[in-house]
């Protein structure tokens, strides 16, 4: 791995025609750039440079990235808050299917600050119970007749009101707390489906990492 990082950082050097270069950390870097104007095109040829086979030790290893960038003075004046920009662009290219290069803009930002609240919020949420579920009903398209309903989640935020799914659920996933909440859901579900006529069913989505999760089923 080593040895990779060091053939990464040598190629980078090489393609980057006396830029500032560095390894920020892991397998990160980091390059300083003049008068790129939108700098779309340079990038992409960084990462066409690091498309080309790396070898080590008589290994050949094929290495992919992803490029996030921010400029000066447009998104920032301040170093700090530069670096901070390029990173969440990186995070987004990642996100959207990696070996892309992604520009920073503010709803960037946005997102981040709302992906923090959410987090700062989310256990809490699960234990007083601010989830609830709303019912779509599935038709039978030859008859008409309703047979069933899809249990559709929303978090009731005693500030912000009633949120979707998209707001939440990737950070549920990503921080465990998908299986409680999963759980509370299909508990809320079964509850209520227990009430209805014997020949109407209801559907819940289960999230791959709750199916995953041990005790799922028990």
């Amino acid at each position: 791995g080593d040895k990779l990082l060091i053939s990464v950082a040598a190629r980078l050097n090489r393609v980057v025609d006396g830029a500032m270069c560095a390894r920020i950390g892991g397998d990160e870097f980091g390059v300083v750039l003049r008068g790129t104007g939108d700098g779309g095109e340079v990038f992409a040829r960084y990462l066409d440079a690091l498309r080309e086979p790396f070898y080590v030790r008589g290994n050949r290893i094929e290495v992919r990235a992803s490029i996030g960038y921010a400029g000066a003075p447009a998104d920032s004046e301040d170093a700090d808050t530069l670096v901070m920009s390029a990173d969440l662009a990186l995070y987004a290219a990642k996100s959207a299917g990696k070996n892309r290069v992604g520009r920073y803009s503010p709803v960037l930002r946005a997102r981040a600050r709302e992906r923090a609240s959410v987090l700062q919020e989310l256990g809490l949420a699960i234990e007083s119970r601010q989830f609830e579920l709303y019912y779509q009903p599935q038709v039978r398209a030859d008859t008409g007749r309703v047979e069933g309903f899809e249990a559709l989640l929303r978090w009731n935020h005693p500030v912000r009101g009633v949120l979707a799914p998209h707001i939440f659920i990737d950070v549920a996933e990503e921080t465990g707390l998908i299986v409680p909440l999963g759980l509370q859901v299909l508990n809320m579900a079964c509850t209520e489906a227990a009430t209805w006529p014997d020949d109407t069913y209801v559907t819940v989505n289960v999230s791959p990492v709750q199916l995953m999760s041990s005790g799922f089923g028990s």
